[in-house]
């Protein structure tokens, strides 16, 4: 059996036949991962998230920039991104599955 990881940010139900699920650790991630045998939630620290607050407060408020809805939370999906790839690097996988 090949061991294969799926990374998303946003998990559904139709996320089987994989070895380990990467996924965010939120409210809303920790009732669906109950659920579930196979995730690992990624915790983003609280200066990361405070960090977010502060760059999306600088880009509307500051620079007056209309819909950034691509930009914003970008710190918190750069650590995500970061210790998902670090937890794959020391995890033998041999299928890589990335959905939204």
């Amino acid at each position: 059996m090949s061991k294969t990881a799926l990374i998303t940010m946003q998990p559904t139900d139709q996320t089987t036949g994989t070895t380990v699920i990467y996924a965010p650790d939120n409210a809303a991630n920790r009732v669906w991962a109950a659920k579930q045998s196979n995730v690992q939630l990624i915790s983003i620290p609280g200066y990361v998230r405070f960090g977010d607050h502060i760059v999306n407060f600088f880009v509307k408020k500051i620079v007056k920039q209309g819909d950034v809805s691509a930009y914003s939370n970008m710190l918190q999906f750069v650590y995500f991104s970061h210790m998902m790839a670090y937890n794959v690097a020391n995890t033998p996988v041999e299928r890589l599955v990335f959905a939204t």
